[in-house]
């Protein structure tokens, strides 16, 4: 028979807590750098829906607390536009595709969307702050992403992330007045 000794005993339950300790770490991180693959996958997609809605309505939807106001409601307006509604995060289908939701929307954390109409800004809130993208310049605006503060982006063509869209666009239209 084999028998340990209490030091042996203690040694190998020792090595077994490290064992298990360094594994829920290293899944947590897995798990934490998949969801913030998710949520920059999801940004750049809704990022070309929002194209495919320019191209065909010549403007991009208008933004309301957050969200998109770009999905149909089955209506027209006096001019045969179609009149269009908030879409809900991952709930409502947006030019013809499933909106997506943030991978913790059950914890209260969603996307944020801005726009003018010329230009837009979709940001998300990446949990880990060694992304590439992790923009620290980003949560200088304080925008909220659902609970979370915004910290990754994209905008439209050169539109900045770190400003406003109408300080963006009033900046154009001083460079375009000294021309």
């Amino acid at each position: 028979m084999f028998s340990l000794s209490k030091k042996q005993y203690y040694v190998i339950i020792s090595t077994f807590l490290v064992v298990i300790f360094l594994t829920t770490i290293n899944l947590r991180v897995s798990l934490r750098k998949g969801r913030d693959a998710q949520r920059k996958l999801d940004v750049r997609n809704i990022s070309r829906l929002l194209e495919n809605f320019r191209e065909e309505y010549s403007y991009f939807p208008e933004s309301i607390d957050g969200g998109i106001r770009g999905c149909k409601t089955g209506k027209i307006d006096e001019l045969g536009d179609p009149i269009f509604r908030a879409c809900n995060w991952g709930n409502d289908n947006f030019a013809g595709v499933p909106l997506p939701s943030d991978p913790h929307s059950n914890l209260g954390v969603s996307y944020y969307y801005l726009s003018s109409g010329t230009h837009y800004q979709i940001y998300a809130a990446l949990e880990g702050t060694t992304e590439a993208e992790y923009n620290p310049r980003i949560i200088t605006r304080n925008l909220y992403c659902g609970n979370k503060i915004c910290n990754f982006g994209l905008g439209y063509k050169e539109t900045p992330l770190d400003k406003s869209i109408e300080e963006y666009e009033k900046d154009i239209e001083k460079v375009n007045g000294d021309l």
